[in-house]
């Protein structure tokens, strides 16, 4: 499988804000990657958005 470059990752998870059942795939991956279980807050409380939660899902996936 070949991986994907960072803006090829970007294209694909911001493709799936274009429904529910994408944006409920996006909190679930925001919640693998960025917030595990354990660690204060949620996103209700913290308020992000989709759009703040693509640039640090990146972030964790394409860490130097």
């Amino acid at each position: 499988m070949m991986m994907m470059t960072r803006e090829e990752r970007r294209q694909e998870l911001q493709a799936l804000t274009a429904t529910p059942d994408g944006m409920v795939a996006i909190m679930d991956i925001y919640h693998q990657k960025v917030d595990p279980p354990g660690r204060p807050g949620s996103l209700g409380r913290i308020g992000l958005l989709a759009s703040q939660m693509i640039p640090r899902i990146l972030e964790i996936e394409f860490a130097k």
